[in-house]
């Protein structure tokens, strides 16, 4: 059942007793019942780089700030899953499976915790894809739980194991979020539809009703219930951008609150009551109606008509370059995203002699690719010194 349930009288006083002697009663194991009026959990957040962007957007405030309003102790932490090594930086429906339902057991996989090592220290652990979840190829008609190609009918096999997994730890609830959308730029009509079709099998079939399994509908918060991520809330690709994030992170905190306190099957799975927030920034008011022109009265002069005002071009805007023809003026660098940074180094610089330095890396079929340094004099015309040069 997907409820609280209470301590018996007799563990209420050892936890108290625990209080007073200094144990720290507001972490309890995980899988036993909290006591009535501690309500502490420990919650633990997996994640890749869209989960981070949600993260950062304002969980752990939120939850502190629940945490003083309430009265409660929900701790909740976040952590890479799986890094980028010895695993790799994968965490899609058959990397989940690959891990903790094959791998399974009291030793890790690759570095990576299976289920039976999380289950005793986590009261809630939530999971995710990132959005290339979302690269979807057409069925083959041979479902395979064992392959990592993104087919609709893998994903299925593997949600079904990974389901009958999370059931083998009733005390521990497990909050699954919806996929992670691709912007329409970065997908196609096709794909699009296998992941709606995707969702809606999740929400729709997967997810029951009296277990310990519960979603936050992510997909309908970035699709408006679309099929694409709408621009509006893209970051440039298809991570979500600061303002989407700052919008949804109490959505996901509160999600996670209500399955903790037993609302996970009644409340919202978007974490709010209702349809999805208005996240998009308001339409620009609409401009006051004219007031309707006056006939001039019969036999008056015509009014003088004032030729229009042209309003001065802006001179362009000008900056002095530094004198060292060495120095930095433009700088692009990577934090993170399908892939993890390499190096430290930035991926563009651009000094003031007009050179350009530029650091490409990848990762393909074959692992990681060797990292090449290359460096370009593009003089943008004509050698560029120091001066003002028009921006």
């Amino acid at each position: 059942m997907k409820c609280r349930i209470s301590y018996t009288f007799l563990a209420a006083v050892l936890a108290a007793f625990a209080t007073s002697a200094g144990c720290d009663a507001g972490q309890p194991e995980a899988g036993t019942s909290r006591p009535e009026g501690l309500q502490a959990a420990r919650v633990l957040f997996l994640h890749h780089s869209t989960g981070e962007c949600i993260w950062n957007g304002g969980v752990p405030a939120w939850f502190e700030t629940y945490n003083a309003a309430h009265g409660t102790r929900y701790a909740i932490t976040e952590q890479a899953f799986p890094k980028d090594s010895p695993y790799g930086w994968e965490n899609y429906p058959y990397d989940y499976w690959n891990i903790w339902v094959k791998n399974a057991g009291p030793r890790p996989h690759k570095d990576e915790p299976t289920l039976e090592m999380l289950a005793p220290r986590y009261d809630v652990i939530i999971l995710k894809h990132c959005f290339p979840v979302s690269s979807v190829e057409a069925d083959t008609g041979n479902p395979d739980v064992a392959s990592s190609e993104k087919r609709l009918e893998n994903y299925k096999l593997q949600y079904e194991a990974l389901k009958k997994k999370f059931r083998e730890f009733p005390r521990v609830r497990f909050v699954v979020w919806t996929a992670a959308a691709l912007r329409r730029s970065e997908t196609d009509a096709e794909s699009a539809r296998r992941v709606r079709a995707f969702v809606e099998w999740v929400r729709d079939t997967w997810d029951e009703k009296g277990d310990n399994i519960f979603l936050w509908d992510f997909n309908a918060l970035e699709t408006d219930g679309g099929l694409y991520l709408k621009d509006a809330y893209a970051a440039g690709d298809s991570h979500p951008n600061e303002t989407f994030s700052r919008r949804v992170a109490p959505h996901f905190s509160q999600r996670v609150v209500d399955v903790i306190e037993g609302r996970g099957d009644t409340a919202s799975i978007l974490g709010k009551a209702g349809t999805p927030p208005d996240i998009a920034p308001p339409d620009p008011p609409k401009p006051p109606p004219s007031a309707p022109a006056i006939p001039p009265t019969p036999g008056s002069p015509k009014p003088a008509v004032e030729p229009a005002q042209k309003t001065p071009a802006a001179a362009p805007k000008t900056h002095a370059l530094p004198a060292d023809a060495t120095a930095t003026v433009i700088l692009f660098d990577y934090c993170g995203g399908m892939l993890k940074p390499q190096n430290d180094d930035p991926l563009m610089v651009i000094r003031a002699d007009g050179s350009v330095t530029l650091e490409t890396w990848g990762r393909g079929n074959l692992g990681t690719l060797p990292m090449f340094s290359e460096t370009r004099n593009t003089k943008f015309g004509k050698p560029v010194g120091p001066g003002p040069v028009e921006i």
